[in-house]
This record gives structure tokens, sequence and C-alpha cells, in this order.
């Protein structure tokens, strides 16, 4: 312990003492990482195969409360790697869950709630899809990933009966895709 009434000492000691606390910052994080990786990387271990789609809804329903399941399916791929497809419909729009067979656990991307990671509504995409279709009516809006970019993927009919699709960007409201056929 220093006791002095030196400024220089005081700021000399204080500059060691800084240097150690940024080193003992750095190790705790680098810890705190490895932890993290190694916690991330038991769950798939730990978690248990799941045998019906009743079980993949379960979990599909879990994560979104309140959602109907409108089908859903076992995707057996050829490397091995299976997956339960669960489909649901929550306040007029349609998602999709992805959960591995083999483990119960979500797959990247299909892990968490893409209703609270949007930060436009689907009537906002309803709108604005509408906008550029004045007279058209929706079939129906789906809330997922394209490209990496979260969208409402809103289905038109036209006026005149042709079908159109409008990509809007769940974030921003931009218009990502608009095509009509």
């Amino acid at each position: 312990m220093l006791l002095t009434t030196d400024v220089e000492s005081v700021e000399i000691y204080g500059g060691v003492l800084m240097n150690k606390v940024v080193k003992l910052a750095k190790k705790i994080a680098v810890f705190g990482i490895m932890a993290v990786m190694m916690i991330g990387f038991a769950v798939p271990a730990m978690a248990a195969p799941i045998n019906s789609k009743s079980e993949a809804e379960r979990i599909a329903l879990e994560l979104y409360q309140g959602a109907t399941v409108r089908k859903s399916k076992l995707e057996n791929k050829k490397n091995g790697n299976s997956y339960y497809e669960v489909k649901l419909e929550q306040d007029g729009v349609r998602v999709e869950v992805k959960i591995i067979a083999s483990t119960g656990v979500l797959r990247a991307g299909y892990d968490k709630n893409l209703f609270d990671v949007a930060t436009i509504t689907p009537t906002q995409a309803r709108n604005t899809a509408l906008n550029l279709y004045p007279g058209a009516t929706v079939r129906y809006t789906e809330l997922e990933y394209e490209k990496g970019v979260l969208v409402y993927e809103v289905k038109l009919t036209q006026a005149n009966g042709r079908k159109a699709e409008v990509y809007i960007n769940a974030e921003t409201g931009a218009v990502v895709k608009n095509k009509a056929k």
C-alpha cells in the first residue's frame, strides 16, 4: 500500500496500477469468451433429440407464443442433418422455425422471435406494398430472412388478377425487391 503525499509517486504508481487493471480486464475477457464458447458448444450435446412433429411444434410455439401451427414436417437431408420445419402464423403473418431433429436445438437464424427483431409492423409492410399496387389485395405476408436481410414478403393479387410480390426490409421499411408476374 502506498502512503505518500508526493504527487509524482502517485502518478507513477497509478500508471503501474492502471496497467495491471487493463491486463486483468483482458484476462477476464478472454476467460469469459472461452466460457461462452464452451457452454455454447456444450448445449447442443446436452440437448435431447426430438422424435415427433408435435415435439417440434411445441418448441416452435414456445418461441412464438400466441401463434398457430399451419403445418410441420421432417426434412431428411442426404448428409444426415435432418430437421423439423414448423410453419406458423401469428397476427396474420407467416413465419417458419427449423429445429435440428438430433438435438432439438433451433437452427441458426431461427433461434429468435423475428417479430422482436423487426422494427416495422406487418401493417406498415402491407401498406408499403399496397401503395405500389393500388387496388391490389394482400394474399398473405411472410416474415423471413432473404439473403441475410430480415424482410416481410407481401404476396398480392393485383386488380387485373395478376400476382405480385414485394419484399420490404423489416428493419428499415425500404423496398428490397418488387416483382409482378
